[in-house]
């Protein structure tokens, strides 16, 4: 039984702050993913969806530094990559305290706030889950790690289709969904405990070098 996983990235990461886990974040995906899989299965590969926030190039030169560490020491892992987009923040006038985009119709404040939303990762992810269904001898098991509702017609439409390949979801710290109970072969939360387990090395052999770990991230 070959059993393939699809991570939500910035869900798992999530997942992980809001549960206290950020020094955690160093993950070694590959550990925890063979740790997931059932004993009976053969650990298939690791489709990462994520993307770079290239609006806070700090941020995007840590995470860079976290993918070139999964290259180096997870194998099995392929990063799909999605985007991020800008749009006006929903915030409330200082003043009037209504809820506004960008200037306030009452008395003319305005804001200059950007939110920013990543796009594209869970139809990524819900593409590749299905285009993976139809190839041959891709997968017998598809596990997916995320909390997100939208992935749930994905779900339902492989298991439609495909009633003989299982469809397993594994929720981040903080993230479990109940939608998925009866849907989705397996539908559990991933323990903290479970994420402590399988750190990365603080510095992985990279092909030019060794890849260290983001200092701010070890708590």
């Amino acid at each position: 039984m070959r059993a393939n996983f699809y991570v939500d990235g910035y869900n798992l990461y999530r997942g992980m702050c809001d549960a206290g886990l950020h020094g955690h974040i160093w993950l070694d995906l590959q550990g925890l993913c063979n740790n997931l899989k059932k004993r009976t299965e053969t650990l298939g590969r690791i489709r990462y969806f994520t993307s770079l926030p290239d609006f806070a190039p700090a941020k995007a030169r840590r995470h860079q530094t976290y993918l070139d560490s999964l290259e180096a020491a997870c194998p099995r892992v392929e990063v799909e990559f999605g985007t991020f987009s800008d749009k006006d923040a929903r915030v409330y006038c200082d003043i009037c305290k209504i809820e506004i985009r960008v200037e306030c119709a009452a008395c003319g404040w305005k804001m200059n706030t950007k939110k920013h939303e990543e796009k594209q990762t869970d139809v990524n992810l819900a593409v590749h889950l299905l285009n993976d269904a139809y190839t041959p001898n891709e997968f017998d098991v598809a596990y997916i790690i995320s909390g997100d509702s939208d992935l749930l017609p994905a779900v339902r439409m492989v298991k439609s289709i495909f009633p003989e390949k299982k469809v397993g979801m594994y929720f981040p710290p903080s993230r479990y969904l109940g939608v998925f109970t009866g849907v989705a072969d397996c539908a559990v939360g991933i323990h903290a405990n479970e994420i402590k387990r399988f750190p990365l090395p603080d510095r992985v052999g990279g092909a030019t070098g060794p890849i260290a770990k983001p200092p701010s991230w070890n708590s």
